[in-house]
């Protein structure tokens, strides 16, 4: 006769889905930019995929400061300007790979981890997700794509409308947290 305590998985459940929607207080002073997976099917190359974006995200509140959709080809190259105002204040931690790919020094005093602890940070600070779309930070763990298309008719998104699903989620999530939309370096 008594109630039972909730799993630590629903707990760790509850935790995520809230981040994602109202975002944190109190959060890490870090900005984060790191990878992960739009949980939205998408036709690239003839096969129905996630899309790959990577963020810039502020660990203090979980808005979005900047985003890139990594099937164009995107590279952080374009929005990095913004975060060399944040330098002068705020850790930059990077994943090590992007960290790599980014050339000739052009992003401000960083600290470059593994890509599972950027990911994890990035995870702490959006939870679940942004706007109404959920997010998959290791795709070894996601369902296949092709699973969310449940009729036949049922189709995957365009480059262009996923990007343009992505933008609105984006916004919307950053309005939430009373911050501007982010910078996104890809055409809707």
């Amino acid at each position: 006769m008594g109630v039972k305590a909730p799993s630590r998985s629903t707990i760790w459940n509850i935790v995520m889905s809230s981040r994602r929607d109202l975002g944190q207080k109190h959060g890490s002073d870090d900005v984060v930019i790191s990878r992960c997976h739009v949980k939205l099917p998408m036709e690239h190359e003839d096969e129905v995929v996630f899309p790959l974006i990577m963020l810039v995200v502020d660990g203090q509140n979980g808005a979005i400061i900047a985003a890139a959709m990594n099937q164009d080809g995107a590279s952080f190259d374009s929005i990095v300007p913004p975060l060399t105002q944040l330098s002068i204040a705020r850790r930059i931690i990077v994943d090590q790979d992007i960290a790599k790919e980014l050339s000739g020094g052009k992003l401000p005093a960083h600290v470059a981890v593994r890509p599972s602890a950027a990911r994890t940070a990035t995870a702490r600070a959006l939870g679940r997700g942004f706007g109404s779309v959920d997010v998959t930070y290791q795709i070894s763990r996601a369902i296949d794509p092709k699973r969310l298309l449940r009729s036949r008719k049922d189709k995957a998104l365009s480059p262009r409308d996923a990007r343009q699903v992505i933008l609105e989620q984006l916004t919307t999530h950053n309005a939430a947290r009373g911050a501007p939309p982010p910078i996104v370096n890809w055409e809707g």
